[in-house]
């Protein structure tokens, strides 16, 4: 054996108390439970190397224990396993749930790309519509620069990654529903649905699409910017203005609309508004921010200053030195892929970056594909991404129906 793990923290539903990395080529787990039960699964990934590996495609699991009794769930075991994995990108719904998701011909009734709050969301509700659904997600949600997520309800004050797990975990508990690991590189139309290529190769097909793919940011090029971006460099004051309250705080000036975000700050804390020398508030603007008590600095930044992700002040142009405790700026964004344009889906241009133009069911330009989450909405929050995912899901599965029936 190359090494053990003693399940402490987090415990999963299933009573597990070891997970052993056997020396073989095949990269393997033997997995133990508190009962004596052993059960084995081989693995598809090559780096299950050892308690910190952190991507996995459980291929084959099976019960090496003949006291195992028939009411033993090896989904749930799966999805135990998923849970202590803190990473999206073990496949621990995918081994249980293959052979009876994708049926004959091969094709899903919907696949969704991109596995956070919109995506998942909109799985959940197809996999209870019993629609043979896939989830193809890459593991680079937007929210994992943050630690804590707020303003969720039931959620506040949790890790992303942590919502997500659970979730995941939900989402294993049904038949019809299936998540992979991966990157969709192509997507194109083919008779009956669409052809999804993926970057290890592989070739998924699907009646619908729902494309929950998220958005890129754009940081500002500051020294110091990129390490507290979502600790002390923040875009949402919704999401994270009441963690910095009563510090004296900033907004960094990206955009047209970044007097509007000086104009909320005051709410959490002192506010100076550094227009970076190219968003100079205009007369009514001045107004407002005299009522609301914002300074305006109008030598632009040049670095942060602090041991990050804390932040003690800022540096700017002229050598003088504001202290600020956090900078809230709305950075450009871009989608995280191209899939939406390479089917087609018409965008819209929003306050930061474009976004995929949707009916209020998710519906894009193109028959077939819906999307939900940032990557089609002008405003960003995860509880909004969440709800929009859910009308994608439903959307896509009323779609199904009306096409069975022809109306």
């Amino acid at each position: 054996m190359l090494s053990s793990l003693c399940v402490r923290d987090h415990p999963p539903p299933w009573p597990l108390t070891e997970l052993t990395y056997p020396a073989s080529r095949k990269p393997a787990i033997v997995l133990r439970t508190t009962t004596g039960l052993v059960f084995s699964m081989t693995a598809a990934a090559s780096d299950v190397s050892g308690p910190s590996a952190r991507a996995m495609w459980i291929s084959r699991c099976s019960i090496l224990d003949k006291r195992a009794s028939k009411d033993i769930d090896l989904h749930t075991i799966l999805c135990s396993l998923s849970r202590h994995f803190h990473c999206c990108k073990i496949l621990a719904a995918n081994s249980c749930n293959t052979s009876s998701v994708v049926k004959g011909n091969g094709v899903y009734d919907v696949i969704i790309i991109g596995g956070s709050f919109a995506g998942l969301s909109a799985a959940l509700q197809l996999a209870r519509a019993r629609q043979n659904v896939l989830v193809i997600d890459a593991g680079l949600p937007r929210n994992r620069f943050t630690d804590e997520a707020h303003g969720f309800l039931g959620q506040d004050g949790r890790a992303p990654a942590a919502i997500m797990r659970d979730a995941r975990h939900q989402l294993c508990r049904y038949s019809t529903a299936e998540i992979q690991s991966g990157q969709v590189v192509d997507a194109r139309s083919v008779t009956g649905g669409y052809s999804l290529r993926l970057a290890s190769g592989g070739e998924r097909l699907a009646r619908r699409l729902v494309l929950a793919t998220g958005v890129a940011d754009e940081l500002p090029a500051l020294p110091g910017i990129q390490e507290r971006w979502g600790s002390t460099v923040l875009h949402c004051p919704y999401c994270h203005g009441y963690e910095v309250r009563n510090e004296p705080l900033g907004v960094l000036a990206a955009h047209p609309m970044s007097p509007h975000q000086a104009l909320l700050i005051p709410d959490w804390g002192p506010t100076t508004y550094f227009t970076q020398g190219e968003y100079d508030p205009d007369p009514a603007d001045m107004l407002a921010f005299e009522v609301r008590g914002v300074t305006v600095e109008r030598t632009p930044v040049v670095e942060l200053l602090g041991d990050a992700p804390a932040l003690d002040g800022v540096r700017l142009a002229d050598g003088r030195i504001v202290k600020v405790a956090a900078l809230f700026t709305a950075p450009r964004t871009k989608p995280a892929t191209p899939i939406a344009k390479l089917l087609g889906c018409e965008h819209e241009e929003g306050p930061t970056g474009p976004y995929v133009r949707v009916d209020p069911w998710g519906a894009t330009s193109v028959p077939g594909i819906w999307a939900a989450g940032d990557s089609a909405a002008p405003m960003h929050n995860a509880t909004l991404a969440s709800a929009a995912g859910v009308l994608a899901g439903i959307g896509a599965h009323q779609a199904g129906v009306r096409s069975a029936t022809g109306r």
